[in-house]
Protein backbone atom coordinates (compact mmCIF):
# COMPACT_ATOMS: atom_id res chain seq x y z
CA UNK A 1 0.00 0.00 0.00
CA UNK A 2 1.31 3.06 -0.67
CA UNK A 3 1.64 5.86 2.02
CA UNK A 4 0.07 9.42 1.59
CA UNK A 5 2.66 12.08 2.22
CA UNK A 6 1.49 14.93 4.05
CA UNK A 7 1.31 18.25 1.76
CA UNK A 8 2.40 20.47 4.89
CA UNK A 9 4.31 20.08 7.85
CA UNK A 10 3.70 19.32 11.26
CA UNK A 11 2.01 22.53 12.94
CA UNK A 12 4.38 23.29 16.16
CA UNK A 13 1.62 26.01 18.30
CA UNK A 14 -0.22 22.59 18.85
CA UNK A 15 2.15 20.35 19.88
CA UNK A 16 3.25 22.91 22.11
CA UNK A 17 -0.33 23.65 23.30
CA UNK A 18 -1.01 19.42 23.53
CA UNK A 19 2.14 19.57 25.84
CA UNK A 20 0.89 22.24 28.45
CA UNK A 21 -2.68 20.50 28.23
CA UNK A 22 -0.72 16.83 29.57
CA UNK A 23 1.10 18.71 32.34
CA UNK A 24 -1.67 21.62 33.05
CA UNK A 25 -5.07 20.48 31.63
CA UNK A 26 -7.02 22.80 33.82
CA UNK A 27 -4.87 25.94 31.84
CA UNK A 28 -6.33 24.70 28.17
CA UNK A 29 -9.87 24.99 27.69
CA UNK A 30 -11.29 24.09 24.43
CA UNK A 31 -8.45 23.62 22.47
CA UNK A 32 -7.14 27.58 23.83
CA UNK A 33 -5.11 28.65 26.74
CA UNK A 34 -6.94 29.88 29.86
CA UNK A 35 -4.73 32.61 30.89
CA UNK A 36 -7.26 33.77 34.00
CA UNK A 37 -6.78 30.57 35.04
CA UNK A 38 -3.12 30.21 34.88
CA UNK A 39 -2.82 33.77 36.64
CA UNK A 40 -5.43 32.47 39.42
CA UNK A 41 -3.44 29.00 40.04
CA UNK A 42 0.63 30.53 40.54
CA UNK A 43 1.10 33.70 43.25
CA UNK A 44 1.41 37.25 41.64
CA UNK A 45 5.29 37.38 42.37
CA UNK A 46 6.07 35.03 39.81
CA UNK A 47 3.63 36.15 37.01
CA UNK A 48 5.53 39.01 34.41
CA UNK A 49 2.87 41.22 33.19
CA UNK A 50 3.26 44.94 31.67
CA UNK A 51 5.56 46.41 29.92
CA UNK A 52 8.45 46.67 32.66
CA UNK A 53 10.02 43.16 32.09
CA UNK A 54 13.50 41.38 31.43
CA UNK A 55 13.82 40.80 27.61
CA UNK A 56 14.47 41.54 24.34
CA UNK A 57 11.94 43.05 22.18
CA UNK A 58 12.33 44.63 18.22
CA UNK A 59 10.33 45.52 15.61
CA UNK A 60 8.12 42.84 14.10
CA UNK A 61 8.98 40.30 16.69
CA UNK A 62 5.32 38.93 16.01
CA UNK A 63 6.11 38.01 12.38
CA UNK A 64 9.22 35.57 14.04
CA UNK A 65 6.60 33.79 16.22
CA UNK A 66 4.04 34.04 13.05
CA UNK A 67 6.85 32.37 10.68
CA UNK A 68 7.03 29.62 13.53
CA UNK A 69 3.02 29.04 13.41
CA UNK A 70 2.16 28.90 9.30
CA UNK A 71 3.16 25.04 8.37
CA UNK A 72 5.77 24.72 5.37
CA UNK A 73 3.72 23.68 2.38
CA UNK A 74 6.86 22.48 -0.02
CA UNK A 75 8.21 18.93 -0.45
CA UNK A 76 11.78 17.32 -0.44
CA UNK A 77 12.21 15.98 -3.68
CA UNK A 78 15.29 13.94 -4.43
CA UNK A 79 17.53 15.05 -7.34
CA UNK A 80 19.44 11.89 -8.13
CA UNK A 81 21.47 13.84 -10.88
CA UNK A 82 25.13 12.76 -10.34
CA UNK A 83 24.89 10.90 -7.23
CA UNK A 84 26.35 7.45 -8.02
CA UNK A 85 25.79 5.64 -5.05
CA UNK A 86 22.37 7.21 -3.83
CA UNK A 87 20.56 3.76 -2.29
CA UNK A 88 23.77 3.50 -0.22
CA UNK A 89 24.53 7.42 1.05
CA UNK A 90 23.27 8.75 4.62
CA UNK A 91 24.31 12.54 4.01
CA UNK A 92 21.75 14.96 2.93
CA UNK A 93 22.29 18.28 1.26
CA UNK A 94 19.45 19.96 0.84
CA UNK A 95 18.88 22.77 -1.07
CA UNK A 96 16.16 25.45 -0.52
CA UNK A 97 15.00 27.97 1.93
CA UNK A 98 16.02 26.93 5.46
CA UNK A 99 13.18 28.21 7.38
CA UNK A 100 10.86 26.07 5.49
CA UNK A 101 13.43 23.05 5.18
CA UNK A 102 13.81 22.76 9.03
CA UNK A 103 10.32 22.77 9.48
CA UNK A 104 9.88 19.98 6.80
CA UNK A 105 12.60 18.20 9.11
CA UNK A 106 10.49 18.09 12.26
CA UNK A 107 8.48 14.89 11.58
CA UNK A 108 11.41 12.56 10.70
CA UNK A 109 13.95 14.15 12.50
CA UNK A 110 12.73 15.50 15.86
CA UNK A 111 15.43 15.04 18.70
CA UNK A 112 17.56 13.32 16.81
CA UNK A 113 20.12 15.52 15.84
CA UNK A 114 23.31 15.52 18.05
CA UNK A 115 24.81 18.83 16.47
CA UNK A 116 24.08 21.82 14.65
CA UNK A 117 26.99 24.36 13.57
CA UNK A 118 25.79 27.26 11.47
CA UNK A 119 27.73 30.34 10.25
CA UNK A 120 24.81 32.27 9.25
CA UNK A 121 24.63 36.14 7.98
CA UNK A 122 26.74 38.33 10.27
CA UNK A 123 24.27 41.32 9.06
CA UNK A 124 27.17 43.52 8.26
CA UNK A 125 24.85 45.66 6.08
CA UNK A 126 24.78 43.33 2.48
CA UNK A 127 24.98 39.58 3.26
CA UNK A 128 21.28 38.15 4.40
CA UNK A 129 17.89 37.11 2.60
CA UNK A 130 15.15 35.50 3.32
CA UNK A 131 11.38 34.48 2.72
CA UNK A 132 9.07 33.72 4.80
CA UNK A 133 5.84 33.66 2.77
CA UNK A 134 5.65 30.39 1.38
CA UNK A 135 2.40 30.75 -0.84
CA UNK A 136 4.09 32.60 -3.71
CA UNK A 137 5.81 30.40 -6.40
CA UNK A 138 9.45 30.33 -7.32
CA UNK A 139 9.29 32.84 -9.93
CA UNK A 140 7.21 35.24 -7.65
CA UNK A 141 9.95 34.96 -4.87
CA UNK A 142 12.76 35.79 -7.74
CA UNK A 143 10.81 39.05 -8.59
CA UNK A 144 9.83 40.23 -5.43
CA UNK A 145 13.75 40.20 -4.17
CA UNK A 146 15.33 41.16 -7.08
CA UNK A 147 16.82 37.99 -8.15
CA UNK A 148 17.57 36.33 -11.69
CA UNK A 149 15.92 32.81 -12.40
CA UNK A 150 19.47 32.20 -13.01
CA UNK A 151 20.27 31.81 -9.57
CA UNK A 152 19.91 34.11 -6.46
CA UNK A 153 21.40 37.54 -5.68
CA UNK A 154 21.23 38.78 -2.29
CA UNK A 155 19.95 41.61 -1.08
CA UNK A 156 21.38 44.12 1.37
CA UNK A 157 20.37 45.32 4.46
CA UNK A 158 22.13 48.73 4.62
CA UNK A 159 23.04 49.84 8.67
CA UNK A 160 20.61 52.83 7.55
CA UNK A 161 17.52 50.69 7.19
CA UNK A 162 15.38 51.88 9.72
CA UNK A 163 15.15 47.84 11.17
CA UNK A 164 18.67 46.90 10.51
CA UNK A 165 18.84 44.93 13.78
CA UNK A 166 14.98 44.13 13.96
CA UNK A 167 15.19 42.77 9.96
CA UNK A 168 18.00 40.26 11.39
CA UNK A 169 16.41 39.43 14.50
CA UNK A 170 13.19 38.77 12.80
CA UNK A 171 14.84 36.25 10.25
CA UNK A 172 16.99 34.62 12.87
CA UNK A 173 14.38 33.75 16.12
CA UNK A 174 12.19 31.12 13.98
CA UNK A 175 14.95 29.33 12.57
CA UNK A 176 16.58 28.70 15.33
CA UNK A 177 13.50 27.89 17.71
CA UNK A 178 13.07 24.86 15.14
CA UNK A 179 16.47 23.83 15.08
CA UNK A 180 15.87 23.30 19.19
CA UNK A 181 13.18 21.12 18.33
CA UNK A 182 15.95 19.31 16.18
CA UNK A 183 18.53 18.68 18.83
CA UNK A 184 18.62 15.47 20.98
CA UNK A 185 18.44 15.67 24.41
CA UNK A 186 22.10 15.71 25.16
CA UNK A 187 22.91 17.79 21.75
CA UNK A 188 24.84 20.54 21.21
CA UNK A 189 24.40 23.85 18.83
CA UNK A 190 27.23 25.97 18.27
CA UNK A 191 26.59 29.69 15.94
CA UNK A 192 29.77 31.66 14.59
CA UNK A 193 28.92 35.36 14.61
CA UNK A 194 30.74 38.30 15.36
CA UNK A 195 30.49 42.23 16.86
CA UNK A 196 27.65 43.35 14.90
CA UNK A 197 24.94 40.58 16.30
CA UNK A 198 26.69 38.85 19.03
CA UNK A 199 24.44 40.71 22.22
CA UNK A 200 21.27 40.16 20.52
CA UNK A 201 22.17 36.57 19.10
CA UNK A 202 22.82 35.73 23.12
CA UNK A 203 19.31 37.41 24.18
CA UNK A 204 17.37 35.55 21.52
CA UNK A 205 19.51 32.38 22.04
CA UNK A 206 18.89 32.63 25.62
CA UNK A 207 14.92 33.21 25.14
CA UNK A 208 14.94 30.06 23.10
CA UNK A 209 17.57 27.88 24.89
CA UNK A 210 17.37 29.14 28.46
CA UNK A 211 20.54 30.85 29.49
CA UNK A 212 21.56 28.07 31.62
CA UNK A 213 21.90 25.90 28.79
CA UNK A 214 24.65 28.57 27.44
CA UNK A 215 27.77 26.40 27.37
CA UNK A 216 30.63 28.63 26.14
CA UNK A 217 30.96 31.66 23.97
CA UNK A 218 34.28 31.06 21.96
CA UNK A 219 36.40 33.20 20.42
CA UNK A 220 37.80 32.12 17.09
CA UNK A 221 41.27 33.95 16.54
CA UNK A 222 40.98 34.33 12.75
CA UNK A 223 43.48 36.79 11.72
CA UNK A 224 46.79 37.63 12.62
CA UNK A 225 47.93 41.28 12.09
CA UNK A 226 45.54 44.79 11.96
CA UNK A 227 45.89 46.30 8.52
CA UNK A 228 44.71 49.34 8.67
CA UNK A 229 42.30 49.24 11.78
CA UNK A 230 41.16 52.70 12.95
CA UNK A 231 40.70 52.15 16.46
CA UNK A 232 41.29 48.07 17.54
CA UNK A 233 42.93 45.68 15.64
CA UNK A 234 40.16 43.12 15.40
CA UNK A 235 41.77 39.43 15.22
CA UNK A 236 38.54 37.22 16.50
CA UNK A 237 35.13 36.39 16.25
CA UNK A 238 32.96 34.37 18.52
CA UNK A 239 31.07 31.05 18.27
CA UNK A 240 28.08 30.75 20.74
CA UNK A 241 27.96 27.23 21.87
CA UNK A 242 24.05 26.36 23.67
CA UNK A 243 23.23 23.05 24.79
CA UNK A 244 19.48 21.49 24.98
CA UNK A 245 19.87 20.25 28.22
CA UNK A 246 23.08 21.36 29.72
CA UNK A 247 22.25 19.63 32.92
CA UNK A 248 22.72 16.39 30.74
CA UNK A 249 26.35 15.98 31.84
CA UNK A 250 27.17 17.27 28.43
CA UNK A 251 31.30 18.53 28.30
CA UNK A 252 32.98 20.12 25.33
CA UNK A 253 35.86 18.25 24.79
CA UNK A 254 39.50 18.14 22.92
CA UNK A 255 41.82 15.13 21.50
CA UNK A 256 44.68 15.05 23.86
CA UNK A 257 47.94 15.32 21.73
CA UNK A 258 49.95 12.57 23.27
CA UNK A 259 53.61 11.82 22.98
CA UNK A 260 54.40 9.51 25.27
CA UNK A 261 52.94 7.03 28.60
CA UNK A 262 51.31 5.20 25.51
CA UNK A 263 51.20 1.38 26.19
CA UNK A 264 48.96 -1.78 24.61
CA UNK A 265 47.14 -4.11 26.81
CA UNK A 266 44.54 -6.50 25.41
CA UNK A 267 45.77 -5.34 22.04
CA UNK A 268 44.67 -2.10 22.62
CA UNK A 269 46.36 1.35 23.04
CA UNK A 270 45.89 3.02 26.45
CA UNK A 271 47.08 6.55 27.85
CA UNK A 272 48.77 5.50 31.11
CA UNK A 273 48.13 8.39 33.83
CA UNK A 274 50.45 7.30 37.42
CA UNK A 275 49.69 11.15 38.29
CA UNK A 276 46.04 10.81 38.50
CA UNK A 277 45.33 10.93 42.31
CA UNK A 278 47.32 14.06 42.48
CA UNK A 279 45.16 15.57 39.75
CA UNK A 280 42.03 14.25 41.52
CA UNK A 281 42.24 14.83 44.76
CA UNK A 282 44.05 18.13 45.59
CA UNK A 283 47.40 20.07 44.91
CA UNK A 284 50.58 17.98 44.99
CA UNK A 285 52.64 18.15 47.91
CA UNK A 286 55.84 19.27 47.25
CA UNK A 287 57.39 17.56 50.49
CA UNK A 288 57.00 14.20 48.79
CA UNK A 289 59.56 14.61 46.58
CA UNK A 290 57.56 12.42 43.51
CA UNK A 291 54.59 13.50 41.47
CA UNK A 292 53.49 9.99 41.73
CA UNK A 293 51.16 9.20 44.58
CA UNK A 294 52.14 6.25 46.47
CA UNK A 295 49.55 3.61 48.03
CA UNK A 296 51.33 3.01 51.31
CA UNK A 297 51.31 6.44 52.21
CA UNK A 298 47.77 7.83 50.41
CA UNK A 299 45.75 7.65 54.12
CA UNK A 300 49.09 9.71 56.00
CA UNK A 301 49.07 12.72 53.38
CA UNK A 302 45.14 12.21 51.63
CA UNK A 303 43.17 11.02 54.72
CA UNK A 304 41.19 7.83 55.42
CA UNK A 305 37.95 8.92 53.55
CA UNK A 306 40.29 9.34 50.23
CA UNK A 307 42.00 5.84 50.74
CA UNK A 308 38.48 4.17 50.89
CA UNK A 309 37.75 5.77 47.49
CA UNK A 310 40.61 5.00 46.02
CA UNK A 311 39.87 1.42 47.52
CA UNK A 312 37.18 1.33 46.06
CA UNK A 313 37.50 2.61 42.54
CA UNK A 314 40.67 0.09 42.65
CA UNK A 315 37.84 -2.61 43.26
CA UNK A 316 35.44 -1.48 40.34
CA UNK A 317 38.74 -1.52 37.94
CA UNK A 318 38.98 2.28 37.50
CA UNK A 319 42.61 2.06 38.92
CA UNK A 320 45.31 -0.28 39.05
CA UNK A 321 47.72 -0.51 42.14
CA UNK A 322 51.16 -1.56 40.19
CA UNK A 323 54.84 -2.24 42.12
CA UNK A 324 57.28 0.09 40.98
CA UNK A 325 60.66 -0.72 43.15
CA UNK A 326 59.44 -2.03 45.87
CA UNK A 327 56.50 0.67 46.24
CA UNK A 328 52.57 0.36 44.88
CA UNK A 329 51.83 3.59 42.67
CA UNK A 330 48.24 4.49 41.79
CA UNK A 331 47.84 4.47 38.08
CA UNK A 332 44.64 4.92 35.54
CA UNK A 333 44.61 3.41 32.03
CA UNK A 334 42.35 5.11 29.51
CA UNK A 335 41.57 4.35 26.06
CA UNK A 336 43.71 6.24 23.99
CA UNK A 337 40.98 7.38 21.57
CA UNK A 338 38.58 8.55 24.53
CA UNK A 339 41.93 10.36 26.40
CA UNK A 340 40.02 13.96 26.08
CA UNK A 341 40.68 17.48 28.24
CA UNK A 342 38.01 20.08 28.57
CA UNK A 343 37.90 22.76 25.14
CA UNK A 344 39.29 25.55 25.62
CA UNK A 345 37.80 28.89 25.28
CA UNK A 346 39.98 30.36 22.34
CA UNK A 347 40.35 28.01 18.64
CA UNK A 348 43.21 29.30 17.08
CA UNK A 349 42.38 28.86 12.74
CA UNK A 350 43.22 31.70 10.54
CA UNK A 351 40.65 32.33 8.04
CA UNK A 352 43.07 32.03 5.13
CA UNK A 353 42.81 28.76 5.41
CA UNK A 354 39.53 28.62 4.44
CA UNK A 355 39.89 30.10 1.38
CA UNK A 356 42.99 27.20 0.83
CA UNK A 357 40.52 24.54 1.66
CA UNK A 358 38.63 25.46 -1.00
CA UNK A 359 41.37 26.22 -3.60
CA UNK A 360 42.79 22.87 -3.01
CA UNK A 361 39.82 21.90 -4.13
CA UNK A 362 39.74 24.03 -7.27
CA UNK A 363 36.90 25.85 -5.57
CA UNK A 364 36.04 29.54 -5.88
CA UNK A 365 33.77 32.39 -5.98
CA UNK A 366 33.54 32.39 -1.79
CA UNK A 367 34.23 35.43 0.27
CA UNK A 368 34.15 33.92 3.54
CA UNK A 369 34.49 30.42 3.62
CA UNK A 370 35.16 28.90 7.25
CA UNK A 371 38.09 26.66 7.62
CA UNK A 372 37.25 22.84 7.70
CA UNK A 373 40.11 22.85 10.88
CA UNK A 374 37.66 25.35 12.60
CA UNK A 375 34.78 22.84 12.12
CA UNK A 376 36.73 19.54 12.62
CA UNK A 377 37.57 21.17 16.12
CA UNK A 378 33.99 21.98 16.80
CA UNK A 379 32.57 18.72 15.88
CA UNK A 380 35.45 16.78 17.36
CA UNK A 381 34.56 18.65 20.71
CA UNK A 382 30.29 17.43 21.06
CA UNK A 383 30.91 13.86 19.24
CA UNK A 384 34.64 12.67 20.94
CA UNK A 385 33.38 9.02 21.71
CA UNK A 386 33.75 5.66 20.77
CA UNK A 387 29.83 5.83 20.68
CA UNK A 388 29.49 8.52 17.74
CA UNK A 389 28.24 5.82 15.07
CA UNK A 390 26.06 7.71 13.25
CA UNK A 391 25.57 10.52 15.34
CA UNK A 392 24.18 13.16 12.51
CA UNK A 393 25.22 16.78 12.04
CA UNK A 394 23.36 19.48 10.87
CA UNK A 395 24.05 22.63 9.09
CA UNK A 396 21.44 25.22 7.40
CA UNK A 397 23.45 27.68 6.41
CA UNK A 398 25.72 25.51 4.37
CA UNK A 399 27.76 27.64 2.04
CA UNK A 400 30.34 26.75 0.57
CA UNK A 401 29.90 23.04 2.29
CA UNK A 402 32.63 23.43 5.17
CA UNK A 403 30.65 21.53 8.11
CA UNK A 404 30.02 18.28 5.65
CA UNK A 405 33.83 18.77 4.83
CA UNK A 406 34.78 18.66 7.98
CA UNK A 407 32.49 15.52 9.43
CA UNK A 408 34.46 13.65 6.83
CA UNK A 409 37.31 14.50 7.72
CA UNK A 410 36.66 14.39 11.59
CA UNK A 411 35.31 10.78 10.69
CA UNK A 412 38.58 9.65 8.64
CA UNK A 413 40.73 11.11 11.72
CA UNK A 414 39.19 8.72 14.30
CA UNK A 415 37.20 6.07 12.47
CA UNK A 416 33.95 7.61 13.14
CA UNK A 417 30.55 7.24 11.63
CA UNK A 418 29.32 10.60 11.56
CA UNK A 419 26.17 11.87 9.58
CA UNK A 420 25.66 15.54 7.92
CA UNK A 421 22.25 16.83 6.84
CA UNK A 422 23.14 20.55 4.72
CA UNK A 423 21.06 23.12 3.43
CA UNK A 424 21.33 26.18 1.44
CA UNK A 425 19.55 28.26 -0.57
CA UNK A 426 20.01 28.39 -4.28
CA UNK A 427 23.02 30.63 -4.62
CA UNK A 428 24.53 32.38 -7.70
CA UNK A 429 28.28 32.16 -7.54
CA UNK A 430 31.02 34.10 -9.67
CA UNK A 431 32.36 32.25 -12.54
CA UNK A 432 36.10 32.85 -13.15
Amino acid sequence: MTQKVATTSDYIPNENLLKLRAVFPQFVKDGQIDFDALSAFFDRENILAGSEKYGLSWARKSDAFKAIRVPATGTLVPDQRGVGEWDETQNIFIEGDNLEVLKLLQKHYREQIKMIYIDPPYNTGKDFIYRDNFTENRNDYYERTGQSEGGVKLTSNPESAGRYHSDWLTMMYPRLFLAKNLLKDDGVIFISIDDNEVANLRLIMDDIFGEENLLAQLIHQRAKGGGQAKQVVKGHDYILAYARNADGGIALRRAKVVQQDVVIRDGKEYLRNDDVVRKTFGKYDKSLGDRRCFYEELEQYKGLEKKKEIDERVARGELVLEKQNGDTVIVEYVLLDEASSKLYSIIKVLSEEGKNDLEDLGIKGFDYPKPVELVRQIIQSATLSSKNDGEIILDFFAGSGTTAHAVMAQNAEDGGNRKWICVQIPEETAED
